[in-house]
């Protein structure tokens, strides 16, 4: 499967920031979608099959780690958690696959969607 065949689920509430992340997967290649709420991307995700979800969230509003609920969803997207904050993220705890730091670049962006 090629990168035009891959779709990606932006889920950031910040209008600039989606559309900047969005610019950059697609001059990476691969088809977009954004959503601004988690219940919004919850029900995108109940209807399309996505590979991979860039979010800057960790829990939903509920208090429920919003990367759990990604995986009972679509359990083979890949996860990919943006932070601002400078501490590290307990990601072990976590069923992300990548956690990547805000700003980040074209190219730490390619690498966070490689990894595994």
């Amino acid at each position: 499967m090629g990168k035009l065949d891959k779709n990606i689920l932006i889920l950031e509430r910040d209008e600039d920031v989606a559309e900047t992340v969005c610019s950059m997967a697609e001059m990476l290649g691969y088809r977009t979608r954004v959503c601004d709420t988690t219940d919004g991307a919850l029900t995108e995700l109940s209807r399309k099959r996505y590979d991979i979800v860039i979010t800057n969230r960790v829990l939903k509003h509920t208090e429920v780690s919003l990367p759990w609920l990604i995986r009972s969803v679509q359990p083979e997207a890949k996860i990919v958690v943006t932070t601002a904050w400078p501490l590290e993220l307990n990601t072990t705890a976590l069923p992300i696959d990548c956690l990547l730091h805000k700003p980040f670049s074209l190219n730490d962006l390619s690498t966070a969607i490689a990894a595994r």
